[in-house]
């Protein structure tokens, strides 16, 4: 296989706030754990006011664009799509990927930058909800995917911004490059799994975990990856601590989690997508995808950030 040259991604370019909380904080607040939280399911503002007093770390975040930046820094040649605010977290999200080498096609509009807040466990285990500002503004006018070999984007913009998303998906896939989509959360997989299955059979890598795979099939994991293996080229399980499973074609690998002391789960399956899309993009066979994709995962569970 040839060396694919460049790799894009479509995100709600969002800044990720984290803050440490414990048990108590998550159950007084009435947030799921390990879940992405609608703001209309607990009192927003009142958790707002609890953060208020608590200093977070503030990197750049959505999950393609922390795929995106985490190839770069694996040497991918890299480009991203999306909207920031004319605000502070604006500036600092295009400097960002500017600083790491992320060719930036980022738009910048009136409005906040969109913000999502992440509340740590000690177990590492992350708790989230989000203010998304203008991030969901973006058009795929400016998208010139002619040049894109892969192209990577997830659930999350598919909710945020249905009808965007498609068209770059759509035409990602007739400029001839390979879709690359992440489920993204089990309610979107569920909610949103007829528009999913519109463009199944577009996509070429199709990662998700296993209560996303279940939601978007209504069937056990291992199951969910036959059915999907009859759409996508490969198919990618990630199971957290319990490791991976990728399907391509009728060959079906098992990759156990890199031991690491986890400070921080934030990121693992953005960084697991990285590590997979790189090594494919370098000339790796789906096999060696799948190590060097725990490798990267295992190491972004060690440190603060959602990235490398």
């Amino acid at each position: 296989m040839n060396q694919i040259q460049k790799l894009a991604g479509l995100t709600n370019a969002i800044v990720d706030l984290t803050y440490q909380v414990s048990e108590d904080d998550l159950v007084g607040f009435g947030l799921k754990k390990g879940f992405l939280n609608s703001n209309e399911d607990f009192d927003y503002k009142q958790v707002l006011k609890f953060l208020d007093s608590k200093k977070p770390l503030v990197v750049s975040g959505g999950s393609p664009g922390n795929v995106i930046r985490t190839a770069s820094l694996l040497g991918t040649n890299t480009s991203l799509f999306g909207v920031v605010g004319d605000d502070f977290y604006g500036k600092k999200y295009i400097d960002d990927l500017v600083n790491l080498g992320v060719e930036s096609f980022i738009d910048v509009t009136p409005g906040d930058t969109g913000r999502c807040y992440i509340l740590l466990t000690p177990d590492g285990e992350k708790t989230s909800f989000v203010d998304l500002g203008v991030s969901y503004k973006y058009s795929v006018m400016r998208c010139d995917l002619s040049k894109m070999d892969v192209f990577h984007t997830s659930g999350y913009e598919l909710m945020t911004n249905k009808l965007s998303t498609l068209m770059a998906v759509q035409k990602a896939g007739d400029s001839g490059a390979l879709v690359s989509f992440d489920l993204a959360d089990p309610f979107i997989a569920d909610s949103f799994g007829k528009v999913i299955n519109y463009f199944l059979d577009s996509v070429y890598f199709l990662f998700g975990t296993e209560d996303e795979f279940s939601a978007f099939t209504g069937k056990n994991p291992l199951l969910a990856i036959e059915t999907l293996s009859a759409h996508v080229p490969v198919v990618i399980l990630k199971k957290g601590k319990a490791g991976s499973v990728v399907r391509s074609k009728d060959k079906v690998f098992s990759f156990p989690a890199e031991p690491v002391k986890v400070v921080n789960t934030n990121g693992a399956g953005d960084a697991y997508a990285a590590g997979f899309l790189s090594a494919y993009m370098n000339g790796c066979d789906v096999q060696s995808c799948g190590r060097k994709a725990s490798v990267v995962a295992s190491k972004v569970c060690g440190i603060e950030k959602p990235y490398l």
